[in-house]
Order: C-alpha cells, then structure tokens, then sequence
C-alpha cells in the first residue's frame, strides 16, 4: 500500500488469499485495530476525563478487531485486483481511473473508514438511544470518509511519481 514497488510484487507473485491474509489482515488491519482502540482509549481517558469500564474497553477492543479483520478482507480484494490490472490500465492508458482507485484504496478504505469504525465503537454511548447513536455512526462514516478521500486526493502524488520514473506514459 505504502511501497508501490513491493505491492505490486506481492500481487504478481502471491494468490490473493495470501495477499489479503499475510500482507493486509496481519501486517496492517490487524495491527491498526488493536493499536486505534488503546491510543483512543489512553488519550480520551486522560484528556477528556472519560472513564471507561475496563471490561467495557475490552469488548469494544474485540468489536474494533473484528470490525477491521472485515474491512481489511473487502479492502484487500480491491486493492488485489486493482494492482492486478494496473500495468492493463497504463497501457490503456487510463489514468484518471488509476487516479480515482489509488484515493480510494489509500484514503478512504486504508485511513478514512477505519478510523471511521474506530470512532464508532469508542464513542457508541450505551447510555444513549440506538436513534441517536445510529446518527452519529452515520456522521462519523460521512465525515471520516470526506477526509479519507481528501487524504488519498493529497497523497495521490505518489503513484503519478512512480508511473512517471518507471513507465513511459
């Protein structure tokens, strides 16, 4: 995701259920959903005076995980078959839709929708109603997308960089 080269290595020269398995589940997904759950939790706790139940912690930690193994699975076979015909797409020359993929695999599904998820599950009040919970959700998803795209649009610059030092467009 982060290493164009190494990528595309990794989807020519492994199955996509390795792929989604060793290269995204294990390496990032899994990581990011133990990883978000705790700095939330530390950060909120120590900042904002908001305390939660340790057990509680725990569930929404188990709920995160979850949550991320089945974004990271839908993620990581977009993102396989995307590299997989990405030297068909330079060929045929289409770079908007190169463009458009590449914000999507990086901003919103790899940074927006997770940390989106993430909000989610620390911020779900169970003292509140499912209406007003529900809403939030929706807004965290709206909003959490917006700036997963916005980050992918700014970060675009690095596939332009590598399709412009190692093909001839």
């Amino acid at each position: 995701m982060w290493d164009i080269k190494k990528t595309i290595y990794n989807v020519e020269n492994k199955t996509i259920s390795e792929f989604t398995l060793k290269e995204r589940l294990l390496k990032y997904f899994l990581i990011m959903g133990v990883l978000i759950p705790f700095i939330f939790y530390f950060s909120f706790s120590f900042f904002e005076n908001v305390s939660y139940n340790f057990n509680q912690f725990l569930y929404r930690l188990v709920l995160n995980i979850f949550l991320y193994l089945i974004l990271g699975a839908g993620e990581s076979k977009f993102e396989y078959n995307f590299w997989g015909r990405f030297r068909d797409l330079l060929r045929k020359k289409q770079m908007k839709k190169i463009y458009r993929n590449y914000i999507f695999i990086t901003g919103v599904f790899c940074w927006g929708w997770p940390l989106g998820l993430s909000f989610i599950v620390i911020e779900w009040d169970l003292n509140s109603t499912i209406q007003y919970n529900l809403i939030m959700a929706l807004l965290n998803i709206i909003i959490w997308s917006l700036a997963g795209y916005l980050y992918g649009y700014l970060y675009r610059n690095k596939i332009k960089q590598h399709i412009e030092n190692n093909y001839k467009v």
